[in-house]
């Protein structure tokens, strides 16, 4: 199953699928999405092996042109086919014919071709005005991108099947008349031998629906085409009003449209640096939102580390506090005994202060009377001087008398020198009275 990306592959496959073709279990297949509510019927392992290759060809769906197979090198090219020969091999239906659809067939059927081996071939085409609308409106693409990828598309197509005949479904007319559509599809595999059941009633309203015809282009037949998709155009519309297949002449793709694609890849490689860059940021961020945990879990730590140290040093700073007042007052008992035993020593002082000027008065009137004693004394003591100079006078005297008495006895009577004695206040008895 060939064609451009909305040009009705899925409707016209859905279709097979109702005459017996198998295309994989429900696990095989990529899930519908809005865009294509009735699913896709492509197979998840065959669109990541196409765009492996489209990879390897350093292209991807939206910019690819030319033969790819000239751009990767044998070795991948075997790894790819023998990838696409096991994809091929479990498309076992259990007697139902295989169908294998996917868009981008059209760039990398030269690595399926050998993988395939013979086959019936079936191309939906669509109005490329209309593929263009719809590839606006899902993928954001300029017209001008679109209509080019379009004729890549289709001229890949031509090449791939060079030779061969294909049945070209028109997907306007399988929509306008549907049964014919389906009647040449029909007729096209029997002719080919292939075993179809025949559609139970309600099959044909279930497989084709056209209220899902995604976009219309507003311009019709008056937007001018580019004249090499202009001429595919044509030729692909005559075809698909032949009642059989046909033989599609190979064309190239123009070179307004090469360049178109080849600004295309610039963007989508400035879209993928881009893209890089968002991961490496989103990368740099999740590492330092990360390490920002870290650092506030590890703050966290530290903080209530910190407020239970902060609440151990308040009940150590309390008890200190407790130990101060209780200091203070000690402090305050202790200044109040200090103040009275200051006041105490004040009036002691004073009182010793009273005593010693009471002791200065005593003393100095100790002194005045010590002078007068000391003045006294010098007068005994010249007292005695003059006593005993006196004394010595009259001891002197007295000797010279008594020298003069003991003279007188000598030369007188006993009795006399008695007398004279006892006059003199000697010893022995008194002189008688006469």
């Amino acid at each position: 199953m060939l064609g451009m990306h909305r040009s009705g592959t899925s409707a016209v496959a859905r279709y097979l699928c109702s005459l017996g073709g198998f295309v994989g279990r429900d696990d095989d297949l990529m899930p519908a999405r809005p865009d294509n509510p009735l699913g896709f019927y492509e197979r998840v392992d065959t669109a990541a092996l196409n765009d492996d290759v489209l990879e390897a060809a350093g292209v991807d769906w939206s910019t690819a042109e030319g033969d790819l197979a000239t751009r990767f090198s044998a070795g991948q090219f075997e790894r790819f086919r023998m990838r696409a020969r096991a994809i091929v091999e479990g498309l076992d239906g259990a007697g139902r014919f295989p169908v294998l659809k996917d868009p981008r067939l059209a760039l990398t059927l030269p690595v399926w071709r050998t993988a395939l081996g013979e086959c019936a071939w079936i191309v939906s085409a669509r109005d490329a005005r209309d593929v263009a609308s719809s590839l606006i409106r899902r993928n954001g693409f300029t017209r001008t991108h679109a209509l080019a990828l379009c004729e890549s598309y289709l001229t890949s197509i031509t090449s791939a099947v060079a030779g061969e005949e294909v049945l070209v479904v028109s997907y306007e007319r399988l929509l306008e008349h549907t049964e014919a559509e389906c009647g040449r599809i029909r007729a096209y595999l029997t002719s080919l031998g292939v075993a179809v059941e025949e559609p139970s009633g309600g099959v044909l309203e279930s497989a084709i629906r056209p209220e899902l015809r995604n976009e219309v282009s507003a311009l019709g037949e008056e937007e001018v085409l580019p004249a090499g998709l202009a001429g595919l155009e044509a030729r692909l519309s005559q075809a698909g009003r032949e009642p059989g297949p046909v033989v599609l002449p190979v064309t190239e793709i123009g070179r307004h449209s090469r360049e178109v694609l080849e600004l295309a890849r610039q963007a989508v490689g400035n879209r993928d640096r881009l893209r890089e860059l968002e991961i490496h940021h989103r990368r740099l961020v999740e590492t330092l939102e990360r390490r920002y945990d870290e650092l506030f879990q590890r703050r966290e730590g530290e903080i209530a580390a910190l407020e239970k140290e902060i609440s151990v040093r308040q009940r150590e700073i309390a008890d200190r506090d407790r130990e101060i007042d209780r200091l203070v007052e000690t402090e305050r008992a202790a200044q109040g005994r200090r103040d009275l035993l200051l006041a105490n020593a004040a009036r002691d002082l004073d009182e010793q202060r009273r005593g010693r000027d009471l002791a200065v008065t005593e003393s100095t009137e100790l002194r005045g009377e010590v002078g007068r004693l000391e003045r006294l004394v010098e007068q005994c003591d010249d007292a005695k001087a003059r006593l005993r100079n006196e004394l010595r006078s009259t001891t002197a005297e007295l000797e010279a008398a008594l020298a003069v008495v003991k003279d007188l006895e000598a030369s007188r009577p006993v009795r006399w020198s008695r007398a004279v004695r006892s006059a003199m206040g000697g010893s022995g008895r008194s002189k008688p009275q006469s």
